[in-house]
């Protein structure tokens, strides 16, 4: 079967040896290098794309309880200071955190945070006209103020909070899920490289 090969000349034979050498070298680094990129694919995912989105969700969620609880001091006690604080949140927690959301969001994979993003996205500016509603009537009409808290503010604020938690959650999880696959990736590349080294 093999006598070709022993008819080869000896320069011959050394030349198909480093032709296969060649050919097996090339398919390592092939298939190397397209692990590699699957790897820094989900890496630059995780790093751009599912923390900054969990991070901005946990930011603006955390600026929403700081707003609620700002405007119900204010009722209460009619302190500036609150009233300066919700003004606060709203321009340095809340707007900021959506604004980096809306520009995460194109790239979203998960359909149940695109459809939470645009109930948050439609409730915001409801929220936001309803606090100042509250806010504005809170000294002179404590009632008025109290139902529109109770049966508007915080019906909004509780929907918007509920969609912020579980689009973190998610993004959360598509990012560990992304770290698995990962992690799968580099073990079966591992196992690959020896199998070659020693076919090699």
């Amino acid at each position: 079967m093999l006598t070709w090969f022993g008819n080869l000349k000896v320069g011959q034979k050394i030349g198909l040896g480093f032709l296969l050498m060649i050919v097996l070298l090339a398919g390592v680094v092939g298939y190397t290098l397209a692990e590699v990129g699957k790897v820094n694919m989900m890496s630059t995912k995780v790093v751009t794309l599912r923390m900054p989105s969990a991070l901005r969700s946990l930011g603006m969620l955390t600026g929403m309880n700081r707003s609620l609880a700002a405007l119900r001091s204010w009722m209460l006690f009619g302190k500036d200071k609150f009233k300066a604080e919700r003004a606060e949140t709203w321009a340095t927690q809340i707007d900021p955190a959506f604004a980096d959301l809306k520009k995460l969001s194109p790239n979203w994979t998960d359909q149940k945070n695109i459809d939470g993003f645009k109930i948050v996205e439609s409730s915001l500016e409801l929220l936001r006209k309803s606090q100042q509603r509250v806010e504005d009537i809170a000294l002179t009409d404590i009632e008025g103020a109290k139902k529109i808290l109770a049966e508007e503010t915080a019906p909004l604020s509780t929907t918007i909070r509920a969609e912020l938690k579980a689009m973190s959650d998610k993004q959360r999880d598509l990012a560990m899920k992304n770290g698995e696959d990962t992690t799968a990736v580099i073990t079966q590349l591992n196992k690959v490289l020896w199998v070659l080294l020693v076919v090699g």
